[in-house]
């Protein structure tokens, strides 16, 4: 989940919000520079195509093990 103003601007796994480079998180990542942003896109794929999806319809994230995934950035 994307919050700007605390309004909701995006939501949905970071991958997938990755993929449009006109969003809101792509362009926060961006602005992070070039070699941490290609990390963070690698980790988030990582996590899209592991067991770890966002359950969307219960609005949380947790890994196999069971922890809570929280994904927060400020700028």
């Amino acid at each position: 989940m994307v919050l700007d103003a605390g309004r909701i601007q995006a939501y949905d796994a970071p991958y997938t919000l990755l993929q449009d480079p006109e969003g809101i998180f792509c362009k926060m990542v961006l602005q992070t520079g070039r070699q941490e942003a290609a990390a963070l896109l690698q980790a988030a794929k990582q996590a899209y195509n592991s067991k770890s999806r966002p359950d969307v319809a219960n609005g949380h994230a947790e890994t196999a093990d069971g922890h809570l995934v929280i994904f927060e950035t400020a700028l």
